[in-house]
């Protein structure tokens, strides 16, 4: 029975500790946030310092994607160039029309990928990413012909696109053109004269960079041109530029491997010039 004498007893016994409860409830709600707080900034500058460490590798994995398109648009590239030949005579597409000066060889190509006005296949991601690619643009009034679609604008000489792949033109000299078809009534190339289709190069990256010695105005174009080093294949790819041989196989190789000139060694002088010929032979003029 109850004590009403007492009636605060009880009161009075738990008001204290529940007092002395709260206050060690907010002292320890306290220090938890505190401690919280602590070890949020040093989550933060874990994270930060992790970001910093895995950046170049990031960076290095991005780059490695690039490349490994790049690779599969060569090798997709390499495929049309064989299926062209089938269609048309054994012979390789020609590159321009010594004329009207216009492209032919990427819109002949671009039309066995089945992608209509989608240049993806004809653009190395690592030049797309500085700017460097094919728009299709329409507005010339001209029929659908030579791969060009109904009103297409056709690629030229005149009006230069840059380009971020080059087809092999030139062999190892302009002078005389021991590479793929040039121009119709000039110079055609079929696929039974390439000696060794594993050694030929077809296509590959372009120099497209104005800051090592390319520009727009040829690069669809790769070989050895009028005595400069302006045409060689550009290597954007951890210093290595991705070709496909006429056999259809992509390779990537530094610039001393296929530049005649980079090199002072007689027999790797000789390996090169063979790459760019059809003959693969030793016996024709380079450009350094």
């Amino acid at each position: 029975m109850i004590d009403k004498n007492q009636p605060h007893l009880k009161t009075m016994k738990g008001h204290p500790q529940t007092a002395s409860a709260g206050r060690q409830t907010v002292t320890a709600d306290r220090s938890q946030s505190a401690f919280t707080f602590i070890e949020l900034l040093v989550v933060i500058g874990t994270v930060a310092v992790l970001a910093i460490m895995l950046l170049p590798a990031l960076a290095g994995e991005s780059e490695q994607s690039k490349n490994i398109q790049c690779a599969n648009n060569l090798k997709q590239l390499g495929l049309c160039l064989t299926m062209y030949t089938d269609g048309y005579n054994d012979y390789y597409p020609p590159a321009t029309d010594a004329n009207t000066h216009d492209i032919y060889w990427p819109p002949l190509l671009r039309a066995y990928t089945k992608q209509g006005t989608n240049t993806f296949v004809d653009t190395c991601p690592e030049a797309a990413a500085q700017g460097i690619m094919w728009v299709v643009r329409f507005g010339s009034g001209q029929p659908a012909e030579d791969g060009y679609l109904q009103n297409e604008i056709h690629l030229n000489f005149v009006a230069p696109v840059p380009l971020s792949y080059g087809y092999n033109i030139y062999g190892s000299s302009s002078a005389n053109f021991y590479g793929l078809s040039l121009a119709p009534g000039i110079q055609m190339t079929k696929k039974s004269q390439v000696v060794n289709p594993a050694d030929m190069i077809a296509m590959g990256d372009s120099n497209w960079n104005t800051n090592q010695g390319g520009g727009s105005g040829y690069s669809g174009f790769i070989g050895g041109f009028n005595g400069g080093t302006s045409v060689w294949p550009l290597d954007v790819h951890g210093q290595r530029a991705n070709l496909v041989f006429c056999d259809g196989h992509v390779q990537a190789m530094k610039r001393i491997q296929f530049v005649p000139s980079l090199t002072s060694s007689l027999s790797a002088k000789r390996t090169a010039i063979r790459m760019w010929n059809y003959a693969n032979s030793v016996n024709v003029p380079f450009y350094p």
